[in-house]
């Protein structure tokens, strides 16, 4: 080798090393994707199963992604004592893709014949459960620099991006976290883990040194620039246009203090009191009051030498008629704190994408509808499944709870919750809380009762006079009924709380959990949507896994699934949409799927009622009742009577919604099964053994359209089912034909027309919803055709399926099926 270039080497070599403190052993920076195992410092690298190169940190810095099952083998050559390494240092900059898996981060066992000794958790928590795991949690996508100093007998301390981040104890000398020395053994393993539990991993630097780096030391080396996560998250609750409450556990001191003013520059305190919960839990209270309306306010929480982070939120709107009211939706996270953790992270990420970086402007509040721990006597369980799983969103937006019945009416939940000034006529069991034009009602159905149903038969009655209020959501912990799990129903619910609530034009939604799962559907009379938000991160009920599930009329859809809904109500527009996203389940997990959405618009007008197509006067069997199509139906009502017969007892009484989504397909792709598919809601077929020849009938019909406004009753129409070879049956030259019928790509839709005149045929889905318009003008007696391509409005291809082709001429009104074969 030239002189010159071995001489740079070296030199380049002894300035390298002096970037990091003394000691550096090892160095493994993935920049060459031809040798990803190679060393700048120490030996190459040995792999074990697979790795492929990936971007790094930065543009043009290499990083290499480990393979499930797979590891580095890193020969180290520190020396020990003389079996054992007890002083050292690892440090490594990585990226996890997701949350809710484990991560191996290495392995002092060469053989690989031991569980991991350094993880990222499925909550996304670093540590091992011998030392314990962080508090804070590391996101996914996000790159980190995490490192373990060690000196065992000594401390074992974890650090993120040069913060301290866990301490992980002393840890036994020559125990289980030594490394084998260079005589015994030589080597310690990278990301390994003996029974697979490691998953998919991005690593972009690797350094390894031979003594324990200090807490200063580790800082100069920093990182990426993150924060560690809040050792004193804040929890906001109880929030109006001039007041909130902020809360926090901190057992170090007895000071209560927020810190707080419009900049992040504060300004401003204000002082309040703690109080020891269950002999073991110190819950920190501060109420601001005197803020202005519809502002953001910065703060932190301070105890004796501690503070929080600087967070801000935003004090609720005064102004009762303008703008946007925006809510989340969930209940029954209890028992998995990893499955809560993600559906809030996943969350977070939802309203950033729709709303923005400033959250705290754009949610007003997060309601849980209970279950929020396993056991409300268990003082540990509050922070560990509730309070810390929702840190990403409770510093920022406040929460207000339904009590559930694992809460258990115990002391400890009540000491948690500030609900005094939004108290309902038992102390804060319930509550009622108003955001602008919105009324939010918070029952109790563990404690049921008339007391608790005369107070909301109060609020209803105060709130359908007042002007200034819009609308009302209502939220508590049980069902009515599930039909998922069905043993969760409530008849308090069902059959008091529920039909009081559907009395009141402005109760637009009940909201539930209990049953661990996703259900929406509403009460047949009024507009109140009901809406089961139990899938919070509880172990799901699923479908098959009781044998008494049930089809309740009242549900149009049920789906086994973890997920959040989020609620936006225009108070300019008197409407309001909710959309409801999916983390699907255990067999088949979705990422912020889109599942359901509906809403109401108060101000849309009802349809038109309906008038009838068929049957005529005289009819044979088979006999279908025919009405008038609309669109955007929701659900028909038909009803059939004998002449003399009464309403009250009809002899067909049927309700019918567009969709009713009960059970799925099961393994592997666990497609919702819609009952209702192809139901045309504007026909209905009659049982033949319902009738009887030379006998009269009335029938009649009402429709419900999206924003669930009823028509009217239509007219009471007649027929008679008479004998088809002994009457002359009414002329059915008008009716519609197509061919091919089904059709893949076009069809030929045939029709006749008795007299000359104005005549539209078109096309509409199986909702009622317009799809195109074939013919719309004069046409003279006598048959046309006309030719449908599958093509709907602006262009668009339609998919599989069935529609309906509808002609309307002054005279008569004719639909038929058809089918679309993709």
């Amino acid at each position: 080798m030239n002189m010159f270039v071995l001489l740079f080497l070296l030199l380049s070599t002894a300035l390298f090393a002096t970037e990091y403190p003394a000691g550096l052993v090892g160095h493994w920076t993935f920049d060459n994707p031809d040798n990803l195992t190679a060393a700048t410092v120490g030996n190459d690298l040995v792999l074990s199963g697979s790795d492929q190169a990936a971007s790094g940190p930065e543009v043009g810095d290499g990083a290499s992604q480990i393979g499930v099952g797979s590891f580095y083998r890193c020969y180290h050559d520190i020396s020990g004592n003389p079996d054992w390494v007890n002083d050292f240092t690892v440090v490594m900059d990585v990226k996890i893709p997701s949350i809710g898996q484990y991560y191996a981060l290495y392995q002092t066992n060469y053989n690989n014949g031991n569980d991991g000794d350094w993880w990222i958790n499925p909550n996304a928590a670093v540590g091992v459960s011998t030392t314990g795991y962080s508090d804070p949690v590391v996101q996914p996508g996000q790159w980190y620099r995490l490192a373990i100093s060690a000196a065992l007998g000594n401390h074992y301390d974890y650090y993120l991006d040069g913060q301290l981040l866990h301490n992980g104890g002393q840890q036994d000398y020559d125990g289980r976290f030594a490394i084998y020395s260079e005589s015994y053994g030589n080597q310690v393993l990278f990301f390994a883990d003996d029974n697979g539990e490691d998953n998919l991993i991005d690593v972009a630097q690797i350094l390894l040194f031979d003594r324990d780096l200090t807490a200063e030391e580790l800082s100069e080396i920093g990182g990426f620039g993150n924060q560690v996560a809040d050792q004193m998250p804040p929890y906001l609750q109880s929030p109006t246009p001039d007041s909130i409450y902020i809360s926090w556990h901190n057992s170090s001191g007895n000071e209560s203090i927020v810190e707080y003013g419009l900049t992040s520059d504060l300004g401003m305190s204000a002082v309040g009191d703690y109080e020891v919960i269950g002999l073991s839990k110190t819950w920190h209270t501060v109420q601001l009051t005197g803020l202005q309306s519809d502002t953001t306010y910065y703060y932190k929480c301070v105890t004796n030498n501690e503070s929080s982070q600087i967070y801000s939120f935003r004090t609720q709107p005064e102004d009762l008629s303008l703008g946007h009211v925006r809510f989340l939706v969930y209940g029954d996270n209890r028992t998995n704190e990893m499955m809560h953790t993600q559906l809030v992270h996943k969350a977070r990420e939802k309203i950033i994408e729709l709303y923005g970086d400033d959250i705290s402007s754009e949610i007003n509040a997060v309601i849980n509808v209970g279950d929020i721990i396993t056991n409300g006597w268990n003082i540990s369980e509050y922070e560990e499944e509730y309070f810390r799983p929702i840190a990403e969103l409770s510093g920022e937006i406040p929460y207000m709870v339904t009590i559930g019945n694992h809460e258990a009416e115990a002391d400890y939940y009540y000491q948690y919750m500030k609900y005094d000034d939004f108290a309902g006529a038992e102390s804060e069991k319930y509550w009622s809380m108003r955001i602008a034009g919105v009324l939010f009602i918070g029952l109790n159905s563990n404690t049921l009762g008339s007391t608790q149903l005369n107070w909301l038969e109060t609020q209803l009655n105060l709130s359908e006079a007042d002007e200034t209020i819009s609308m009302v959501f209502t939220f508590l912990h049980h069902p009515g009924r599930s039909e998922i799990w069905p043993d969760g129903n409530t008849s308090w619910v069902q059959n008091d709380v529920i039909p009081l609530l559907a009395q009141y034009s402005k109760a637009e939604c009940l909201s539930y959990g209990h049953s661990h799962n996703y259900e929406r559907g509403a009460w047949p009379e009024g507009n109140l949507q009901l809406l089961l938000a139990g899938g919070g991160g509880s172990d799901l009920d699923r479908w098959g896994m009781y044998s008494n599930q049930e089809d309740y009329p009242e549900i149009f859809r049920a789906h086994d699934h973890f997920g959040y809904t989020i609620f936006d109500v225009d108070l300019d527009a008197n409407s309001y949409s909710a959309e409801s996203y999916t983390l699907g389940h255990t067999d088949l997990p979705l990422d912020n799927v889109l599942l359901d959405s509906f809403g109401r618009d108060t101000n849309a007008p009802a349809s038109s009622t309906p008038t009838r197509i068929g049957p005529p006067e005289l009819v044979a069997l088979p006999v279908t009742l025919s009405a008038s199509v609309e669109n955007n139906l929701c659900s028909s009502y038909f009803q059939l009577i004998t002449e003399g017969g009464d309403w009250q007892n009809p002899l067909l009484d049927s309700l019918r919604d567009y969709e009713n989504v009960y059970g799925d397909s099961g393994a592997p792709n666990y497609t919702p099964i819609d009952l209702n598919f192809g139901i045309i809601l504007t026909e209905l077929a009659v049982d033949n053994a319902l009738l009887t020849e030379d006998q009269a009938y009335r029938w009649r019909v009402r429709y419900r359209d999206d924003n669930l406004h009823w028509t009217p009753w239509s007219n009471e129409f007649q027929f008679i089912v008479v004998d088809p070879t002994g009457v002359d049956l009414p002329d059915k030259t008008g009716m519609l034909n197509c061919f091919p019928n089904p059709f893949n790509p076009s069809t030929t839709v045939q029709y006749t027309l008795l007299n000359s005149g104005q005549v539209n045929v078109s096309i509409y889905n199986l909702n009622g919803r317009h799809i195109t318009t074939l013919v719309d003008q004069h046409k003279e007696a006598g048959p046309h055709s006309a030719l449908w391509d599958g093509v709907g409005n602006m262009g668009k291809e339609l998919t599989s399926g069935v529609y309906l082709l509808k002609m309307e001429t002054a005279e008569i009104v004719e639909s038929q099926k058809i089918v679309l074969v993709r």
